[in-house]
């Protein structure tokens, strides 16, 4: 077994061949069970986080622009990844390999995939506000069609695919279990293995990250530009789409800021301790895209509050799937109360009554409103 562990690090450039030794190996019982318990709370959050975003996304028409279909399938690639971490803390605290090699081999690649995913939507996302800002509505509106969008959004998932999958089967890497980290991931002890995760990384996090921050430089270039040869007309349009878009470049600096330890380990040399944690940390960028648009995007932020109050009456253009729901929850509420006791029926049956006298005084202040406002208009 000692011999295994030797050949696997003497073919990895983390291997120090003056002392003929491994260099790291994750054995640390305490420092597994912190990575372990840091992974499955990434994962507690995100699940939720990222379903309420998908749900937000059906439930308001408002909600449903060319913009958020890559907003829900970056949500959709987060909520997946989530959804596989507690299987990397098991492994994480297992003394060997906790699954068949082929079941480590599909969570490696399912992780690697809904990664890339990720950055790949972000590039989407920065691409159709550069189109939306700097091209006239008609040019965007035909690139943004149905059919268009479909293939961009395969493509998102596509190309990552072939990019994690191609690679392996060729021999030039392997997905399986590290024993180095305790990870279903990529099999350390492949010749190629280093080659691999290089080549990944090439072509995914450093490509697209670098056409993420030109097409958001491009953007605030144009702005600039456009602002300082009309500083006396208001475009209110181009300020919400500006608004708009500084909201959703918040999520690219987070994911910067997510991923930024684990570029940082990879250039130092010898900091193979901090390579566990700083991984961990990249994953926090797949719960934490929820609480941006809860906290700078208004329409989510609407939404979310209407749904986890359960008051999807007052969702802003409620969609299909809404208003069944609503009418799914009215029929409830009446079973409910037609098999509750007398004196709750009359109890509620009051507090209707209260309520409707309630709205219909709002309506007849409204028309009053209304009337003073159009003889104001016709004054």
């Amino acid at each position: 077994m000692e011999n295994e562990y030797v050949t696997e690090f003497a073919t990895s450039p983390f291997y120090d061949s003056s002392t003929e030794s491994p260099i790291y190996r994750l054995d640390d019982p305490l420092q597994r069970l912190l990575l372990a318990i840091f992974t499955f709370l990434i994962s507690v959050l995100g699940l939720p986080g990222n379903a309420l975003v998908v749900f937000a996304l059906l439930t308001s028409r408002k909600l449903q622009t060319s913009t958020n279909v890559f907003v829900a399938n970056l949500a959709v690639s987060d909520f997946v990844t989530c959804l596989v971490l507690p299987l990397h803390s098991i492994s994480l605290l297992s003394e060997k390999m906790p699954f068949p090699d082929p079941v480590c081999q599909a969570i490696g690649a399912l992780t690697y995939i809904t990664i890339g995913a990720s950055i790949v939507n972000l590039a989407l996302i920065g691409f159709n506000r550069f189109y939306l800002i700097t091209r006239p509505r008609v040019s965007y509106d035909k690139l943004y069609s149905k059919r268009n969008i479909t293939a961009m959004v395969v493509f998102s998932w596509l190309y990552i695919t072939l990019l994690v999958i191609i690679p392996p089967t060729f021999g030039f890497g392997a997905l399986g279990y590290s024993r180095r980290y305790r990870l279903c991931t990529v099999d350390n002890s492949h010749k190629f293995a280093f080659y691999f995760e290089m080549f990944r990384s090439m072509f995914l996090q450093i490509l697209f990250l670098i056409i993420v921050l030109v097409l958001y430089l491009l953007i605030y270039l144009f702005l600039k530009r456009k602002s300082a040869f009309n500083k006396n007309v208001s475009d209110e349009m181009q300020k919400r789409q500006a608004k708009v878009t500084k909201n959703l470049f918040f999520i690219v600096c987070a994911y910067i800021a997510c991923v930024l330890p684990f570029g940082v380990t990879c250039v130092v040399p010898r900091s193979y301790v901090a390579i566990p944690w700083a991984s961990m940390f990249t994953l926090v960028n797949s719960c934490v895209n929820p609480f941006i648009y809860g906290v700078n995007h208004p329409q989510f932020k609407e939404v979310f509050k209407c749904i986890l109050t359960c008051r999807l009456r007052k969702i802003a253009e409620p969609s299909r799937l809404t208003k069944s729901l609503i009418s799914l929850q009215t029929t409830s509420t009446i079973l409910g109360d037609k098999y509750k006791p007398r004196s709750s029926i009359s109890q509620s049956e009051g507090s209707r009554n209260l309520q409707k006298e309630t709205d219909e005084q709002g309506e007849t202040a409204d028309m009053d409103f209304s009337k003073q406002m159009s003889n104001n208009e016709q004054v």
